[in-house]
């Protein structure tokens, strides 16, 4: 055999998958239970955790039909840690400043894509700085609570009456 020629040998390349990796086949998510000669057992990455072979030849056949994506490490105990580092926090999780800013921001920026797609403002500085007062009144309609920290005064991130720069938003 001639292993100069790649496509001879790719068609017998067969799939590395680990213990630890997700393996997703039409959409449906499996980690793999073992390898045998005939060909893979896998679990599904749901509560059921039904079992299904795919022989070396289907999966080849997937493969080749971009049907298979192998997600590495996703079952390490150790990658999850480290996935854990980076996630994010959740809305209720929050302070109540940071909420306040949160929800301005949201709110001009719903305003000004509402505004872009009317066709009555496009982004760019000379027309937000233009339609400044019509933003901050369709802004703070979109808003419940406009102070819901009860302060007396609030600091310009988190006061509805006072825009962002045309740049923020």
């Amino acid at each position: 055999m001639d292993l100069s020629n790649p496509t001879q040998y790719s068609h017998n390349a067969r799939l590395i998958i680990g213990e630890f990796d997700r393996v997703t086949i039409e959409g449906v998510s499996y980690r793999l239970h073992q390898e045998t000669e005939v060909g893979f057992v896998f679990l599904r990455d749901d509560e059921t955790h039904l079992a299904r072979q795919f022989s070396h030849e289907d999966m080849q056949r997937l493969t080749n039909a971009h049907r298979v994506r192998v997600e590495r490490g996703v079952f390490d105990p150790e990658f999850a840690a480290k996935r854990k580092l980076h996630a994010s926090t959740a809305y209720g999780g929050l302070t109540a400043g940071v909420k306040t800013r949160l929800s301005k921001r949201e709110a001009y920026t719903q305003a000004a894509f509402e505004m872009r797609s009317e066709g009555l403002m496009s982004f760019t500085d000379v027309s937000i700085k233009a339609n400044v007062h019509m933003l901050m009144g369709r802004a703070m309609g979109l808003v419940d609570n406009l102070n819901p920290s009860g302060k007396a005064k609030l600091p310009k991130t988190e006061d509805f009456s006072q825009p962002p720069a045309p740049r923020t938003v």
